[in-house]
């Protein structure tokens, strides 16, 4: 096929245009907007701002844009004076070269031209030497932190900081942290160990690499719980279980069983990425599987449903360059599609689809471009109507992230229905994410933040209006960890029984104060040697915030003989963390 034919071409461009001109002209306010690019450092002549901006456009596209797409993603710009600029942003091989270019461009302009004025004002500060200007203002560049390391990288340094995070639990400090818990008084009175939820985590496993997942690396989960005592265990103290931990095509069939054999439990949900979904038929055979575990329910069970979860989004449904250079989904669109066509069919199934946050949510041209009106797209060419049946706007206003000053609600869900179909209603529900593990690297123009919230909470206490998440995760290994920070371990159920995690659920002085968004705990991650203002600054959302405050395991030890010192608890003072 011509690439010029290929049908994913116009959709990756526009995409790729419009997250290029949101990233560079959120960066030029962030320019403008500090104080360090208006003054010499040190002595030194600042650059001329446009060319810290267009160096910023260059790594943009070196480090987002596949070579041989980056000409088509500039050919948007119809200025002929950016002709020079253009072939600058494609064609140079490096920051330097670049660099180089853009300062001979300007130097080699007629001196009435007031547009060299700044450049030829820069290199006679800079000793009148080319060699000497591109060398400072690579050097300008480095302070702004922006890009500081190829992607490749930085992913690899963020995965050896999740590799060594997720090594510390149930290590060392964990085991003194929850030694303090076990020697801590019973309080009975605390309830008698129902949750409202749960989830299983049979393994963190998914074949694909979104750009905003919260996993750089996977810790490796050996399963070595009995799976029948971990589903008794699960079914006698909650009516809602979740199977997570990222793709769970191939754990479908403990989930089958969870089904099948969890009498009392209600609701059973399984978070999908929809990648083995890939003909109707695959799909027709997903919901039958899911059906045909309800119909296996003893008739004593009591009457439950089945979320079927899948991540839709313009992350998920990206469309990137493959191996062999040819443009690809990451997860098709078509395959939502067979499972849309497919969810009518099983009314004890909702099918729910997963989205993520993005400028487009500010109004219902979220229905209208993007992924969602690719979905559209795809059923209209098999001669169905996907429409939109209902509309929920966020409670709270939302900052825009491209349009500066922008603030307004939000469209957090939805329910669609096939024309054809009115009475079997698809859940979508769209979420913020945060920056973490991948999602740090991903540009802050292309996701709503939660920033406004951060601030009004910190400075105002002004309590988000969901709770922190301390409902209880368990692994097929044993380990007990929470749904909002999988971190956060209370031990191993499977080596030390049920009755001592529950005494730790209820002991734990940490507990409350995150379930509560208490800011006490900032003064306790004060006191035990934490940065609370840069914790602070790097943070997208209060719940962000919080999973960061208990990210290390010194600091879950610290912080827990910090708090029971000021209850005067035993066992709070002195040992490591102190």
């Amino acid at each position: 096929m011509d690439p010029e034919d290929d049908p994913l071409r116009a959709p990756y461009l526009a995409y790729h245009q419009g997250r290029f001109k949101a990233a560079v002209n959120r960066f030029h306010r962030e320019l403008q907007a500090s104080a360090t690019n208006s003054r010499e450092v040190a002595g030194s002549p600042p650059p001329p701002l446009p060319l810290l901006l267009y160096l910023f456009a260059f790594f943009w596209l070196r480090h987002e844009v596949a070579d041989d797409h980056r000409g088509a993603i500039l050919a948007v710009s119809r200025n002929p004076d950016h002709a020079y600029l253009e072939g600058l942003l494609r064609d140079a091989t490096s920051g330097a070269s670049f660099v180089e270019g853009y300062l001979r461009h300007w130097l080699s302009c007629p001196e009435e031209d007031p547009r060299g004025e700044a450049v030829r004002r820069f290199v006679g500060k800079n000793d009148d030497s080319l060699t000497v200007a591109v060398a400072q203002t690579l050097e300008s560049w480095q302070r702004l932190g922006r890009y500081p390391a190829p992607p490749r990288e930085r992913r690899r340094r963020l995965q050896a900081r999740q590799k060594r995070r997720m090594a510390e639990v149930l290590g060392e400090s964990d085991r003194e942290r929850l030694a303090l818990l076990d020697a801590l008084p019973q309080n009975l009175e605390k309830g008698g160990g129902r949750f409202s939820k749960l989830a299983i985590v049979p393994r963190y496993s998914c074949p694909e690499s979104c750009r905003h997942c919260l996993f750089v690396w996977r810790p490796p989960l050996r399963a070595t719980w009995d799976t029948e005592a971990m589903l008794r265990l699960a079914g006698g103290i909650t009516d809602n279980l979740l199977f997570t931990g990222g793709d769970l095509w191939g754990d479908r069939e403990l989930f089958h069983r969870a089904v099948t054999t969890m009498g009392s439990v209600v609701t059973f949900a399984i978070l999908l990425n929809g990648s083995t979904a890939t003909t109707p038929g695959a799909a027709r055979a997903l919901f039958q599987g899911l059906a045909t575990a309800l119909l296996a329910r003893s008739r004593k069970s009591r009457k439950a449903q089945i979320l079927l979860q899948v991540s839709f989004d313009e992350f998920h449904q990206e469309i990137v360059v493959d191996r062999r250079g040819d443009l690809a989904e990451r997860i098709a669109v078509a395959n939502i599609a067979n499972l849309v066509e497919a969810s009518v069919a099983f009314p004890g199934i909702q099918l729910v689809l997963l989205h993520k946050q993005n400028r487009l949510n500010f109004s219902e041209a979220l229905f209208r471009q993007g992924v969602v009106a690719r979905l559209i797209g795809t059923l209209a060419a098999r001669g169905r109507r996907l429409r939109v049946e209902t509309i929920g706007w966020s409670a709270h206003s939302k900052a825009d992230p491209v349009i500066p000053g922008r603030m307004g609600p939000v469209i957090r869900e939805a329910l669609f229905v096939l024309a054809d179909a009115p009475t079997r209603p698809i859940a979508f529900f769209s979420s913020i994410i945060d920056a973490m593990g991948r999602g740090s690297l991903v540009d802050r123009s292309e996701y709503v933040a939660e920033r406004e919230s951060l601030a009004a909470f910190v400075d105002h206490g002004v309590v988000p209006a969901e709770a922190f998440d301390t409902d209880l995760m368990f692994g097929t290994d044993g380990k007990v960890t929470l749904f909002a920070a999988n971190h956060y371990s209370l031990g191993n159920v499977a080596t030390e029984g049920w009755e001592r995690i529950l005494g730790r659920y209820r002991a734990d002085p940490l507990l409350p104060l995150l379930r509560n968004f208490d800011r006490r705990i900032l003064e306790l991650y004060r006191l035990s040697g934490g940065d609370v203002a840069t914790l602070v600054a790097r943070a997208t959302s209060p719940h962000h915030l919080w999973y960061r405050l208990t990210a290390s395991a010194e600091r879950r030890l610290a912080m827990t003989r910090l708090c029971l010192a000021a209850t005067g608890e035993p066992g709070s003072a002195g040992g490591k963390g102190n």
